[in-house]
């Protein structure tokens, strides 16, 4: 993850850990996702999930930045599961 925008149809994205290890201290970044076809929806489907609880927070909003709509905000072990933003990002 990184302050970026990847616009795609599908993919595997990870923390700065990779798929075995864990993330970095104070690590801050907003990352984007859009789909590569204009006009449609964005899918994000979490398969594993854990942050440090109340400490480590990831924000999830429905459009292209952080003044868009949120969809949620999620700590811990409780997973986002699958969000849809019908945005395109």
């Amino acid at each position: 993850m990184s302050n970026s925008t990847v616009s795609t149809c599908a993919g595997t994205f990870y923390d700065s850990g990779g798929s075995g290890g864990q993330y970095g201290n104070n690590e801050n970044s907003t990352m984007t996702f859009c789909s590569s076809t204009s006009g449609m929806c964005i899918r994000l489907t979490f398969t594993s999930f854990n942050t440090e609880a109340s400490f480590d927070i990831v924000r999830v909003f429905n459009g292209p930045d952080t003044l868009s709509p949120l969809m949620g905000t999620y700590s811990g072990t409780t997973s986002p599961g699958v969000l849809t933003a019908n945005s395109g990002c």
